[in-house]
């Protein structure tokens, strides 16, 4: 894929988190309301959407994609940051349209 196709199929994606019981659907560009977490999370001041699968956009097996993701949770959480698990849904096959 190209850089453009990839930004197009980034973009064409809802970023899925379930946060204290509330599921947030998160789109590069727009808005997040954040209303939804727990008092003890406001305010929040920062926050990002991480992910350690397929790294520089190269695909790995689900294997190694769920044991980058472990590791990746295991250090989030013994620096002390709150982790809420999330994935991204895309609206099509991006590399596929015409």
């Amino acid at each position: 894929m190209t850089r453009a196709e990839l930004l197009k199929a980034y973009r064409a994606t809802t970023y899925r988190a379930d946060a204290d019981g509330h599921r947030m659907d998160l789109r590069i560009g727009q808005p997040v309301d954040l209303r939804g977490l727990s008092p003890e999370r406001q305010p929040v001041e920062t926050w990002a959407f991480v992910s350690a699968a397929n790294p520089g956009s190269r695909p790995l097996s689900t294997a190694e994609n769920l044991e980058r993701h472990q590791d990746l949770v295991a250090t989030c959480t013994a620096r002390g940051l709150v982790v809420y698990e999330g994935w991204g849904i895309p609206e099509t096959d991006v590399a596929n349209d015409s």
